[in-house]
């Protein structure tokens, strides 16, 4: 299978920013939220009550969760060996889930988090497209978040308030082991190459 398409936003969160984004995404569109990529039972249980599944994190210094509406189409993989044997996984590519990876802070700082979503996927030569209401959820969700928070040094990042109370304190937000500012930069004008005559 080819890499699927993602639709995604950048964004420098706090736990408790994840919790404040998290209750605006349900209140404004009704998602629910599974707390781990690793989850245990089926997926009739996890659309039931996602809040009632036990789940695990994959990695650490990072938390990630899954945001779905209710009788979303998801598709999980149940795990035979290794660490996760017997949980179960999210399909992220088949499933209408948006994906939150929240990074933790380390040493070097705060890292951004990052809200995806795939909206389509390769299965051989055929492009599959998810549900047009899913995508327009998507749109909606990373609309959200854009129109929530504001931009930094990259325009293309956002900054919730936690992350920015943690740089005014002193923290460092980084991005690929650079440090990010809290103010918007202005464009870096575009240097043309010299024709010669």
């Amino acid at each position: 299978m080819r890499s699927p398409m993602q639709r995604q936003v950048f964004i420098f969160l706090t736990e408790a920013d994840e919790a404040e984004l998290v209750a605006a995404l349900a209140e404004r569109l009704s998602l629910r939220r599974l707390a781990g990529p690793y989850f245990q039972g089926d997926v009739a249980r996890l659309l039931a009550a996602p809040e009632s599944v036990p789940v695990r994190q994959q990695r650490r210094g990072e938390a990630r969760a899954h945001l779905f509406l209710d009788g979303a189409a998801l598709v999980a993989h149940r795990m035979s060996d290794g660490p996760f044997d017997g949980w179960s996984r999210i399909d992220e590519a088949r499933s209408e889930v948006l994906t939150l990876t929240r990074a933790e802070p380390s040493p070097q700082g705060l890292a951004p988090s990052r809200l995806y979503a795939t909206t389509h996927w390769w299965e051989g030569a055929t492009k599959v497209r998810k549900s047009s209401a899913f995508v327009r959820l998507v749109g909606q969700a990373l609309d959200l978040v854009a129109s929530s928070y504001p931009t930094c040094a990259f325009d293309w990042m956002r900054v919730a308030p936690g992350a920015r109370a943690f740089a005014l304190r002193g923290g460092r937000l980084h991005y690929l082991y650079q440090a990010v500012g809290l103010a918007p930069e202005p464009a870096t004008p575009v240097t043309r190459p010299h024709r010669g005559r």
